[in-house]
């Protein structure tokens, strides 16, 4: 028997019933990817392969180039929240940036000043 009188735990425990998602509508877009150097977090390692390997980590940003643009998808963001946010008493809204081929992390050979 544990504390509290004899009672017993109380759990409880997420049960999702139901899962809507929309893809935002846009016109085009592009990629305005910039690098960011970091310094490293340990030593190279001098001569030998081991120095020449490099872990590049990447994140996804969402960038809007105006103020119309972040209008338009805040726009659809809340008529969605609107049409489907009152179906439960309780609801989780999440938002998720797909891009097709993105690696968080890749391993390259650093070389000749570049890294490849």
């Amino acid at each position: 028997e544990g504390q509290g009188g004899g009672r017993g735990a109380v759990m409880t425990k997420k049960v999702v019933t139901r899962t809507v998602r929309k893809g935002y509508s846009f016109g085009r877009w592009r990629d305005a990817a910039t690098a960011r150097p970091r310094a490293p977090s340990a030593p190279g390692g001098g001569e030998g392969e081991r120095g020449r390997l490099v872990k590049v980590t990447f994140s996804k940003v969402l960038k809007f180039k105006d103020g119309r643009t972040t209008d338009d998808y805040f726009r659809q963001q809340g008529a969605f929240v609107a049409a489907y946010g009152n179906v439960d008493r309780l609801y989780d809204f999440r938002c998720r940036l797909d891009v097709e081929g993105f690696r968080r992390r890749v391993m390259c050979v650093r070389g000749g000043g570049k890294v490849r």
